[in-house]
């Protein structure tokens, strides 16, 4: 059963050997990498996996190899054989035998190279957007905020990350700040100045504000 159910599954599956060795794997493992069984069995995973991200694990590994947890999630590139890089999202599971040594871990592959192009053309759009965007957790803090922030005010992103939004607020404008759309506030600038933006539009989402605005000639 587990072995018709390994052969034909939709994910990537692969049993590993503590060394990082193939034991064996799947179909869809296969044709996610270009490569037919036996081929891939010859190659190594360390060979397959993007330089930069070989070590990214490895203390979730040396935990998982010692018995403190017993799976693990990570994300990875590795590299087909058409020598295209496929980003995959990784759960590495152990399964030990009767005397409780290490027997083989499972390892399942999950495609996600699209969802990460998407995601790299979603910050190419934030990080370059005209108007001002930014994110603001539940804190008030500034998780996200593109350039446009840093030629309004001078602070860079990672200057705004250290404060709550609120706190950079003309006074006289903090009360304003709950308004949901349009309204027109003065944000501190770091030239000790008051910079004047015209929110557009607010959402809440995933626990967190998204915020877009634009800068107005200052004095408007």
């Amino acid at each position: 059963m587990f072995e018709k159910s390994f052969k034909h599954a939709p994910l990537g599956k692969a049993l590993v050997a503590p060394d990082g060795r193939w034991i064996a794997v799947n179909k869809a493992l296969c044709a996610m990498l270009g490569y037919e069984e036996q081929e891939l069995l010859s190659v190594s995973l360390r060979v397959l996996t993007y330089p930069h991200d070989l070590h990214l694990d490895r203390a979730k590994y040396s935990a998982l190899i010692a018995g403190h947890i017993g799976r693990y999630h990570t994300e990875k590139r590795h590299f087909h054989k058409s020598g295209a890089i496929i980003w995959t999202s990784l759960s590495i599971s152990m399964v030990r035998n009767d005397y409780g040594s290490q027997d083989f871990c499972i390892y399942q592959f999950l495609d996600i190279t699209e969802k990460k192009r998407r995601e790299a053309r979603l910050r190419l759009f934030f990080d370059h957007a005209s108007h001002m965007l930014a994110v603001v957790d539940a804190d008030g803090y500034v998780a996200q905020a593109n350039a446009a922030w840093t030629k309004a005010l001078g602070w860079s992103s990672n200057e705004l990350a250290q404060r709550r939004l609120v706190d950079l607020l003309h006074p006289e404008d903090r009360d304003t700040n709950a308004l949901p759309r349009r309204h027109m506030p003065r944000y501190l600038a770091k030239d000790g100045q008051y910079q004047q933006v015209e929110w557009l539009a607010t959402v809440f989402q995933n626990g967190c504000f998204h915020y877009v605005a634009k800068e107005l000639p200052r004095g408007a």
